[in-house]
């Protein structure tokens, strides 16, 4: 398997890496990178015992933005 090739999804999930996609915590403000906010959903899915899946679709504290915390979906029309 060749490192310099980049992954197209975060490795057990089907959530494609996008390096421009950040989460935001909607108590807290806090922004923080998808690949950090995956991690951190795929060691809760683990604690818990349910599947990745079950444990991302749960959850509703975080929404997805852009770098500066702007809805990532503003530009699209």
């Amino acid at each position: 398997m060749k490192k310099e090739q980049e992954q197209k999804y975060y490795e057990g999930t089907n959530i494609e890496v996008d390096n421009n996609a950040y989460y935001k915590n909607v108590n807290t403000g806090v922004i923080m990178p998808e690949r950090e906010y995956v991690e951190m959903i795929k060691r809760e899915a683990e604690e818990l015992g349910i599947s990745f899946d079950e444990c991302f679709t749960e959850d509703d504290m975080f929404v997805l933005v852009d770098e500066d915390g702007n809805d990532y979906y503003t530009y699209e029309e």
